[in-house]
């Protein structure tokens, strides 16, 4: 963060840890970088050193489940202009920067424009692949309400409210989950 508050002395920033606790800066037009979340630390990757704005998929990182990523956004005039979120392990790396689209880079390839594939209307939700997050709230109401929000795509007609998507995912990540979403590997976040 030192080096942004270096090019950007006027800037603010969001962290998923201030935001959780409810502590939000007050958005002007100064530029605003947002992070998700542990804050800037060392990693060290394989081969691989990368300077880390944040990370998400902590726990994911710390088992070695190939997705987690570090996300930075910036908001200028309180409305978002860039976004990028790479995933380290596989080295996918998307970006969207306002009125130039969002793109996929994969290790040293070129950028390629998102989505991969021109989308194609779903017949119904039993064609879609859905992701899904449980989060880190595990409490008995929270837990109790996904698990019941879950079930409904995940049910076939003899649950209540099921209509059975094609398939459910949990990443681990919501900015990956999102990126995916994006890059048309997932047709849903639910």
């Amino acid at each position: 963060m030192g080096e942004i508050k270096k090019a950007y002395p006027h800037s603010s920033s969001s962290e998923e840890e201030s935001a959780s606790a409810g502590s939000l800066p007050e958005l002007t037009d100064e530029p605003t970088f947002c992070m998700d979340p542990i804050g800037a630390h060392m990693l060290s990757i394989a081969h691989h050193r990368c300077q880390c704005m944040s990370t998400d998929g902590t726990t994911n990182f710390v088992h070695g489940f190939p997705f987690f990523c570090i996300s930075l956004g910036q908001i200028y005039q309180k409305c978002p202009v860039l976004g990028v979120v790479y995933n380290p392990f596989i080295e996918y790396q998307y970006t969207r920067i306002e009125d130039q689209g969002s793109y996929l880079t994969r290790g040293t390839g070129q950028p390629q424009k998102l989505p991969l594939a021109s989308p194609k209307p779903l017949a119904s939700l039993s064609k879609a692949q859905i992701t899904v997050e449980w989060g880190s709230d595990r409490g008995t109401p929270v837990t109790h309400d996904k698990a019941g929000s879950f079930l409904k795509p995940a049910g076939d007609s003899s649950v209540p409210g099921g209509k059975m998507a094609q398939s459910l995912r949990s990443m681990g990540s919501a900015a990956l989950n999102f990126s995916m979403v994006a890059q048309g590997a997932l047709d849903l976040y639910w």
